[in-house]
């Protein structure tokens, strides 16, 4: 299932109401798809909740999210109501994000034990099933390592059923694991050392994103498809003028996208994997975050745009026309397959109407993908 590629921006709060109001606004003018905050207790920041319900209500399209919740910082139960309760008071618009957590400087400074991160991981999976349960109609009972509750009733159901999108990040594998059995969204992200101290700049490389991806795949099966993959730009490594104010095509390719901000920054070592990934993806399901201030960095655009760029030297031309031949043939096989079924009197009579539809819709979207994987073909091989 194609998605669209989308651009995010990831703020941490303002210094007034009529400012936060005009940082939405502006995010919103500006093409922005989302609008997420991060969940930290130390540092300059606002309560998550209120400020996305606030975003969500001067602006008319803007989805909001947690980036992400800290799951030790609540009882599940108090979460899925704060998340609940945010997905009605913006009209179904919040996308949920949730992690382990992993900065040992804010457990440390509010008492709250940091335990091994196998254990926070552990224990936010429990808590994540206990969220989902109470999004639903069901009481729910749940005695496990880490949290008992028992024919618990959620307090407040989302508008969207049978939960807003969940967007799970992180690097290690386990993570990543549940992150593709229960998340929508999986960002990924280096892993957090140990101590709790940083992020650990060596699982940055292209190698640590390629292993990831596979992991994800794997544990994902027919659910990869499906999925949307996420991950947080620190710095915008794109160069849409040069020093003429000219379009710079020389040693780069060509990849439209809905909005992003200019920049001089060069390239980063962390950052080629997200460029080699979206070098190769047909469609990316993938969407970027500018980190903090957008106004700062993108106040000079105000409406779509193109970019460019620069992979030259980080694409196996043979490799990648094998990938595309192989994606081509088996598009073909599903294609002939989905029209032998629709063929079929027999289904089409006795199948109900929607079942109908749905093959109908899954073939559309087949010969939609074939056709751009050969317009691509033709692109790479001209």
């Amino acid at each position: 299932m194609s998605k669209p590629f989308r651009f995010g921006v990831s703020m941490r709060g303002a210094g007034s109401k009529a400012e936060w109001v005009t940082k939405a606004r502006r995010a919103e003018a500006l093409g922005f798809s989302s609008l997420v905050m991060p969940d930290h207790l130390i540092g300059t920041r606002m309560s998550v909740g209120p400020a996305l319900v606030l975003a969500a209500e001067v602006t008319t399209r803007l989805r909001v999210g947690s980036f992400v919740f800290d799951n030790d910082f609540r009882h599940p139960a108090v979460l899925a109501q704060e998340a609940a309760t945010v997905d009605v008071l913006t009209a179904g618009r919040f996308e949920f994000g949730i992690g382990a957590g992993w900065m040992r400087e804010e457990y440390d400074k509010t008492g709250i034990p940091f335990v091994d991160g196998g254990a926070r991981v552990d224990r936010m999976a429990e808590a994540l099933t206990i969220i989902k349960g109470l999004f639903g109609d069901q009481a729910v009972t749940l005695k496990g390592k880490h949290y008992t509750v028992s024919g618990l009733e959620g307090t407040c159901k989302p508008i969207q059923q049978p939960h807003p999108p969940i967007l799970i990040g992180g690097g290690g594998t386990r993570l990543l694991t549940i992150a593709a059995a229960q998340a929508d969204i999986i960002s990924i992200m280096p892993r957090s050392k140990r101590d709790g101290s940083a992020l650990e700049d060596g699982d940055a490389t292209a190698g640590a994103f390629d292993r990831k991806l596979e992991v994800i795949r794997d544990a994902a099966g027919s659910r990869f498809e499906e999925l949307e993959f996420n991950t947080l730009v620190q710095e915008v490594i794109v160069r849409i003028r040069d020093a003429r104010n000219q379009v710079n095509v020389e040693s780069a390719r060509r990849i439209p996208v809905i909005l992003v901000a200019g920049s001089q920054a060069p390239m980063l070592e962390s950052q080629a994997p997200l460029i080699e990934f979206l070098a190769r993806t047909e469609k990316p399901q993938v969407y970027a975050q500018l980190e903090q201030k957008p106004e700062q960095s993108i106040s000079q655009l105000a409406g779509p745009v193109e970019i460019y760029l620069p992979l030259a030297g980080m694409i196996d031309t043979g490799k990648e026309l094998e990938r595309l031949d192989k994606e081509i043939a088996q598009a073909r096989q599903e294609i002939a397959r989905l029209q032998g079924k629709l063929a079929n009197e027999s289904f089409v009579t006795r199948a109900k109407p929607e079942v109908v539809e749905k093959e109908r819709e899954k073939l559309a979207a087949q010969e939609e993908r074939i056709e751009k994987l050969e317009a691509r073909r033709v692109e790479l091989a001209g």
